[in-house]
């Protein structure tokens, strides 16, 4: 697993992760308040040899108090000692659950024995500790005073720190077992998210698509709440989207150069993947590229084009399939690109599958005009067949797949059912990709984009539903003309005012850079035309002089490329009637 596909994991969950370590540091701070308060007191003793008269004795002094020392350690763990001190100190514990409170400890290469004692308060536990100083001094005392006590010992232990009065409880330490929660909560919920991703059949990224099947995504259309909530024929033009159905076209359009597909079914695993929404764009962005598309409903069984381009659904595909209406009676134009021509289904019939597969239905899809692009939008595949049969009689089939949505389990189902019939898959087109998100990395060529046109267009369209899929409600809405009214159309001319300002600014530099002659290679002087010079065209005879001398002879090598360099400098320009007079004699100049 690469660190990219954790981070995406865990922006995914994020939400369970955090709440799994909220929970617990939660818990961990539940468990401390219900574990007793306890305090811990230390004091130290020393391992003392007397006063050396010479440095050997010193040295024989000290290897003798470092040896007695182990000694000790024991004595200060035994039980005898806590006998002692529960007597002494009247205690109510017995002997041994003191010596679970009491801890002792030799620092490495010294004569010093720590004792800490602990206890429900701190007086509790300086006393104890003291008590177990004391204690501990009398009984060593008397081990190296002998069995009768007449014996003078040279070593003795003496206090080096008595017991301190603690200002604070040693257990429970709240935040080091929140901080522990917390840490053990975060690991668990990151293991969580992974062990869900793992076991997570949907394809939520084009990559998903392309680890799981050995076929191209063509093309990841994004998520549009306006597109869900309105429909294609009213929603607002999205550009992420154009971009998206745009590179959709493309790939199309390129996946065979020598011959590419002609008719093409689009369908997908389950009804709600956004098939009819593929096709409706698809369609008009193959009208938008100066391309014959037509565009046929071909479910018969729950047909939504109609409904979802606002036009009528009285006679259709299934008129023309029992001879009751021609083609050209049933084909509706739509968009203003004049491209585009749509056939709905029409009535519903009792046997579908039968006109799906009659010859009728196959010879109709190929009566169109040789570069007549045809989009047959069909069932989808698990339910039904339909789609399955017609893709066998067509050039191939695209699979609409939708993110979040559509299953690994799902797509492959639906693919084998192609499979079965020897049906073409022409590529996958992922619907529905969210815009925002940890699978928002699709869309690495908006970057930037979208920010300006939120200035432009103001902040999108948010709907609860994920996109414009087949089981929507009817949309009761012809086609968009286009016009802005009321408070709308004011803004765009705001904005078109402003915009014109810096193109003002730029047309009057250039009218001052227009002014000065300029010089061919060969040192010949032509004048600059300015298209705003002479309007009524009073020089043109001049200019078209200047043409017929640059035609013939040396003029030309001199006044060729001056020619060439003002007429270059008008070739943004489509429209000659709105070229002034004289940039349309410098056209034709550089024409000639």
């Amino acid at each position: 697993m690469t660190i990219g596909v954790l981070a995406r994991i865990v922006r995914a969950h994020w939400l369970v992760i955090f709440s799994a370590a909220l929970m617990g540091a939660g818990l961990a701070f539940g468990w401390t308040l219900l574990q007793p308060t306890v305090y811990t007191s230390t004091g130290s003793v020393i391992v003392s040899t007397g006063a050396a008269e010479t440095l050997a004795e010193a040295l024989v002094a000290e290897n003798y108090a470092a040896a007695r020392v182990t000694s000790y350690l024991d004595v200060a763990k035994s039980r005898g000692l806590a006998e002692d001190v529960v007597d002494e100190m009247e205690l109510d514990e017995s002997p041994d659950t003191v010596l679970t409170r009491i801890t002792v400890a030799n620092p490495l290469d010294t004569a010093v024995l720590r004792i800490s004692a602990t206890g429900p308060s701190p007086e509790a536990a300086r006393e104890l500790t003291q008590g177990w100083i004391t204690g501990l001094t009398a009984k060593v005392a008397e081990l190296e005073s002998g069995a009768d006590g007449t014996g003078e010992s040279i070593v003795a232990l003496q206090t080096l720190d008595s017991g301190n009065l603690p200002s604070s409880p040693s257990s429970p330490n709240t935040k080091l077992m929140v901080a522990i929660g917390l840490v053990l909560g975060l690991a668990a919920g990151v293991a969580y998210s992974i062990i869900r991703a793992s076991m997570d059949r949907h394809m939520r990224s084009a990559d998903d698509v392309e680890r799981a099947f050995s076929l191209p995504v063509i093309g990841a259309l994004p998520y549009v709440g306006a597109l869900a909530k309105s429909g294609p024929s009213r929603s607002v033009p999205d550009p992420l989207m154009n971009e998206a159905v745009r590179e959709l076209r493309t790939n199309l359009q390129y996946m065979s150069v020598d011959d590419p597909p002609r008719v093409i079914v689009i369908t997908s695993a389950l009804p709600g993947d956004g098939k009819s929404t593929v096709s409706c764009k698809l369609a008009e962005a193959l009208a938008q590229s100066d391309r014959k598309v037509v565009l046929i409903d071909a479910d018969l069984r729950r047909p939504k084009l109609a409904a979802n381009l606002g036009l009528s659904n009285d006679a259709g595909l299934t008129d023309v399939l029992v001879g009751r209406a021609n083609v050209e009676d049933v084909l509706q134009p739509y968009g203003d690109t004049g491209n585009l021509q749509v056939m709905s289904a029409g009535p519903i019939p009792p046997n579908p599958s039968e006109l799906i597969g009659s010859n009728a239905l196959r010879t109709l899809l190929y009566s169109f005009p040789q570069h007549t692009t045809v989009l047959v939008d069909t069932p989808p595949l698990l339910p039904v067949t339909d789609a399955a049969i017609l893709t066998v009689h067509t050039d191939g089939a695209v699979m609409v797949a939708r993110a979040g949505r559509t299953t690994t389990d799902m797509l492959d189902r639906a693919l084998r059912a192609l499979e079965r019939v020897n049906g073409r898959v022409l590529g996958i087109v992922l619907d529905a990709v969210p815009q925002h998100g940890p699978h928002r990395d699709v869309y690495a060529y908006g970057y930037g984009y979208t920010a300006k046109v939120a200035d432009e267009f103001g902040p999108p369209a948010v709907s609860d539903s994920a996109s414009a899929d087949d089981d929507d409600d009817e949309v009761p809405a012809g086609p968009t003309d286009g016009k802005a009214t009321g408070d709308e159309a004011e803004v765009a001319e705001e904005r078109a005012t402003d915009a014109d300002e810096p193109a003002e600014d730029a047309h009057e530099a250039a009218e001052d850079a227009d002014e000065a002659p300029e010089a061919t290679e060969d040192g010949a002087t032509v004048p600059t035309l300015a298209p705003d010079d002479d309007p009524d065209g009073d020089d043109l005879p001049a200019l078209e002089e200047l043409s017929q001398d640059a035609d013939d002879g040396p003029e030309r090598e001199k006044l060729g490329p001056a020619l060439e360099q003002i007429a270059a400098s008008l070739e943004d320009i489509d429209d000659e009637d709105k070229m002034p007079v004289r940039a349309r004699s410098a056209r034709a100049a550089k024409d000639a």
